[in-house]
């Protein structure tokens, strides 16, 4: 029998892997690791004498977000999870997380009575977030 959507929802809120591939699930083995040491943290700022796994992982994201040479890029997927985390490679970085700017989104449509940004005057860096996530929706 198929799987109802509430049994889908419970499983994806443990951050279950649904793929087959043991390199996507012991990526999402390690993010789920760091969301829990986050949730008892604070933060995502793994000593590597406290667990060398996670820290080796959370330095090898970075790398892979900084896109430096030899590192695979993140997908837009396994980006999307890592900015739910204040990890310490998103800081003075070009990409601003998605919950940021949706609550930027709150405020500015809070402040102008329920319009979305759209224009020339509005701020810019909202606009483009805004292009971003229709783009984003025609892709998927």
């Amino acid at each position: 029998p198929a799987m109802t959507i509430a049994k889908i929802e419970k499983l994806e809120e443990l951050h279950f892997c649904w793929s087959l591939d043991w390199r996507e699930r012991t990526w999402h083995d390690q993010y789920t690791a760091s969301v829990e040491f986050y949730k008892e943290h604070g933060h995502a700022q793994v000593k590597k004498k406290d667990n060398p796994s996670l820290y080796n992982w959370i330095q090898s994201q970075g790398k892979r977000y900084k896109a430096l040479k030899g590192h695979k890029p993140l997908s837009e997927e396994e980006l999307d999870l890592l900015e739910q985390i204040d990890f310490g490679f998103f800081k003075d970085q070009p990409r601003t997380s998605w919950n940021k700017m949706y609550t930027e989104l709150e405020t500015f449509r809070g402040e102008n009575d329920g319009r979305f940004p759209d224009h020339k005057d509005d701020p810019i860096m909202l606009n483009s977030w805004i292009r971003q996530q229709r783009n984003r929706m025609r892709s998927s």
